[in-house]
Parts: structure tokens; sequence; C-alpha cells
């Protein structure tokens, strides 16, 4: 067997002894015939999940490799995955989060496969299941086929499950990694899709590769904190668009207009009128007439609490589940 790594499969963990040797066993459970390597970055953790994960990386079955980064420090998730993908060698690169697991055996098998025979080609996605923790039954999330505007497509939303992918190394080049930290943006593979959508294309195979389980209550503080993700989401796409400017028609202006409509809709949802307000104010003005008329009611304490009652009236109010998988 060569010793040069075809593939190589960044796991992050922290926290999860619990969960990790259930996604560590589906890699080794592959069906390859080519070298792995297995990079696990372990965030400082209060648990045993790097006894778990030496115990385990004792004894890897054939073609498998592992090496283990521990952070003794801190360093949260952006540069967990970041001193993961510096430490591969392998020829193409997969990604699994330590609590979810891949559902497909042949899940690098069929994706190098593409890389393999189609040089054009930069990255290969699946769909994914969505598991929650109330729940033991698997829902089918359907991902979007990449349209030759691929670069757009991505600037209306990632559509795309980090641990579905399989993408080739060199396009870590084109990251301007320093860039992202400094800035302090969490969506650590949404700003890696984007760049690599103006360098290759991009394939969707229509299999289900990986559970992805979504371990977060939907409570009303983590909805919140979805929307300051997507706050520094829009950020993202605005510098994205300055720099590639020339390969999209999607202005910053209407960025930040959608994510005032996003902000709207969550707080109509949430019935948090200063986030309605907030939004109905900094939107530019729209041109449909009706909506026009909609926004500048929505501004005025009085005008959202019209406008809800009319929403309950019609029952339109959404439960936390819905608005999480709607955004």
């Amino acid at each position: 067997m060569e010793n040069k790594p075809v593939i190589s499969v960044v796991v992050r963990a922290y926290n999860q002894e619990q969960a990790i040797v259930k996604a560590l066993y589906s890699i080794v459970s592959q069906k390859v015939d080519f070298p792995v390597q297995i990079v696990i970055g372990i965030d400082t953790s209060t648990d045993n999940t790097l006894q778990v994960v030496k115990s385990f990386c004792e004894t890897l079955p054939a073609y498998f490799k592992a090496d283990i980064i521990y952070h003794t420090e801190r360093v949260k998730r952006g540069r967990n995955l970041y001193d993961a993908l510096m430490r591969c060698e392998g020829l193409y690169i997969a990604w699994l989060d330590g609590d979810d697991y891949w559902c497909d055996s042949e899940k690098l098998m069929k994706q190098k496969q593409i890389l393999d025979t189609q040089e054009e080609v930069g990255l290969v996605y699946t769909d994914n299941y969505l598991l929650y923790p109330d729940s033991d039954v698997l829902e089918k999330k359907y991902r979007l086929d990449p349209i030759p505007l691929l670069f757009s497509q991505l600037l209306n939303g990632n559509f795309i499950t980090s641990g579905s992918v399989l993408f080739r190394r060199k396009l870590l080049e084109y990251v301007d990694f320093d860039f992202f930290f400094k800035r302090g943006y969490i969506a650590d593979d949404y700003y890696m899709w984007l760049e690599f959508s103006n360098h290759t294309k991009f394939v969707h195979l229509k299999f289900f590769s990986i559970v992805y389980c979504v371990n977060r209550p939907m409570t009303k503080e983590y909805l919140l904190r979805s929307l300051q993700y997507d706050k520094q989401c829009t950020d993202m796409r605005i510098e994205y668009v300055k720099k590639y400017s020339s390969h999209t028609d999607i202005t910053p202006t209407r960025l930040q207009d959608r994510f005032y409509e996003y902000q709207m809709k969550m707080g109509l949802n949430l019935e948090d009128k200063k986030l309605v307000t907030e939004a109905a104010k900094l939107h530019s003005t729209p041109q449909n007439f009706k909506q026009r008329c909609l926004y500048r009611m929505l501004t005025f304490p009085l005008g959202y609490e019209i406008y809800q009652l009319s929403r309950r009236i019609r029952g339109m109010k959404r439960t936390n589940r819905q608005i999480y998988l709607n955004a």
C-alpha cells in the first residue's frame, strides 16, 4: 500500500466523547482501496474526547491512518478547522464534524470517481439527512443542483452541507484564511464554497451520504444567535461581491435588504417588535407598492401590532423548527 494518502478526512471535535466513535466508525467503514488520512482536530475539552479518540485510533483498519491534533487552549471552530486542513496530505479532502456521521459506505468512492475523471470539477457534494435530539426520524434534505452562475447561486444562500463534500486540496490556495479570522467569521465552510465557486465547477450527487445531527435547542435565544450568524454571512457575501464584482449582478444593497427581510420574518415569528421595526427602517425602498406600504407600516409600533393581529387571524405563526429549517 502506498504511504501517501489519496483522501484526507478532517474531523473536528469538542466535548464529543459520546458521539465521536460513531463518526470515526463511519469513516473507517468506507469501502476504499487507497490510503486515507484521518486528521482529527480536538479543541481542548472538559470530557474524555481525546482519550476516546486515541483508543479508537489504536486499531485502525487497513488503508487508514490517523493524525491527532490536540489544542491545550480553546481555539474555537474556525482555527481548529484551519489547523486540521493545513495538516492534510491527500489529493482530496473530505470533512466530518465529530457529532455527525456518514451513512453511505461508498461515499468517498463515488465522489472520488467524479474528481478523478472530470478535471474541471473541484467539489462534489450530496444530499443529507437531519436528525433532531427530540426525534429518531431522519428528515431528508434535498440539496440544489449547481447552475452555471454558481457564485450568484451561493450568494443567495449556502446549500452545501460541509460533511457531504469531497474537494481538491489545491483549492485551499485561493482562500484568504487570515482575512476571515481577523473578521471573526464563524461560517467556516461557506466562505470556502464562495471562493471555490470562482475557480472550479461543483457536482451534486443525488444520494444521502451524511446524517447531520442538529444538537442545538430550538429556543428563542438560539434563533437570535442564528440571526447574528446570518448577519455575518451577509457581511461575508458583500466582501465577495466586491472581490468578484464581474462574476455576478447581485449588489451589496440587495444582500443587505435580504438580511433585513430575514430579520423582519424572524422578528414577526418571535414576536420581537424591535427586530421588525429596526429592519423595516433599514431596508431600502422596495419597488413593489404593496411591499413599500407594508414596510412603512412596520416602522411604527402600532403598524406592527396591526400586522401581527392579521397574521394571527390568518394562522401564519410558525414553530421554531420551521423558522430554523427555512432560514
